[in-house]
């Protein structure tokens, strides 16, 4: 789940460039928390496809599930707090206004490289099996249950 954040952080950075934003100390901050989102992002949808590929599901078959189930949802709450974060950018002072469309940007493209990049890279990635490393032929494999999900612990 490391390449969408990284895609995520470098497009977003480009963008930043071509749009004009003009950088300070305040979008410093910004970065680490667009790596955090998209992390989440990332999580979130990772976790929902191993559950799927646990039920014996095909990776093809657990990604589209996993995007029938978790889709809305993830939109959603990418959109709040995109929505969230570009209410800032109205700001008169310009250092919060700045902020606030460096961090809009960099979550929407977050985002993007989550929905598109992502997807295709799980079920890639899980053909030579390297998304779930071997948690899936143990049926025994420690479970931690948060909040009525169980996540695989190694």
């Amino acid at each position: 789940s490391v390449v969408p954040v990284l895609i995520a952080s470098g497009l977003a950075n480009i963008a930043i460039y071509f749009v004009g934003i003009e950088l300070s100390p305040m979008t410093a901050v910004g970065g680490p928390l667009v790596v955090a989102t998209c992390t989440e992002f990332t999580s979130l949808i990772l976790l929902r496809y191993l559950e799927e590929r646990k039920r014996g599901l095909e990776p093809r078959e657990a990604i589209d599930v996993t995007a029938a189930r978790t889709g809305r949802a993830f939109i959603v709450s990418a959109m709040t707090a995109i929505a969230g974060v570009a209410v800032i950018s109205f700001s008169s002072l310009p250092l919060l206004s700045n902020f606030g469309q460096f961090v809009a940007l960099k979550i929407a493209i977050a985002l993007l490289a989550a929905l598109v990049v992502l997807p295709p890279l799980i079920v890639w990635a899980d053909k030579r099996n390297w998304v779930s490393k071997g948690m899936l032929d143990k049926p025994d494999a420690p479970f931690i249950e948060v909040a009525d999900h169980k996540v695989g612990v190694e």
